[in-house]
């Protein structure tokens, strides 16, 4: 099997991870091709992805945040897991980068999202087990 031809990691996450759908989600923000489905920001693994590692990234997490919340800080920590969703940009080759949009869902409409890079954490390009998900949870 030629690399090109395995699953992604991120097609592989995806699959792996069977979480229901937002309900009456906008237009614009409903599945959209080379992207995996929205899944909930509670189940997003945050010991296997690394988010936000350049200061653009950081920036635009945070302006996520303040569209959201009004404000930013650890006082909207709980709150992100109730209104924040995630989905995986499909990837080509095997990568350790990966781009991510995050939503904010309330009253079922995004009310903001943004696109960061996102890094795989202790990637190994040389071995299998970064096409298959072997290690990576499901919820």
């Amino acid at each position: 099997m030629v690399a090109s031809d395995s699953p992604s990691k991120a097609q592989e996450f995806n699959k792996n991870r069977n979480i229901s759908q937002p309900k009456n989600l906008t237009h614009l923000q409903e599945q959209k091709p080379g992207w995996s489905q929205w899944k909930t920001w509670k189940n997003f693994p945050h010991d296997q992805i690394q988010l936000g590692f350049s200061n653009s990234d950081y920036g635009s997490m945070m302006d996520l945040e303040y569209k959201c919340f009004n404000q930013v800080g650890s006082e909207n920590d709980e709150k992100k897991y109730q209104t924040y969703w995630y989905r995986i940009a499909e990837q080509k080759e095997p990568s350790k980068y990966l781009k991510i949009e995050v939503g904010c869902l309330q009253n079922n409409q995004f009310t903001a999202t943004s696109i960061v890079n996102g890094l795989f954490i202790n990637y190994n390009s040389s071995s299998s087990s970064n096409i298959q998900f072997c290690l990576i949870k499901s919820s």
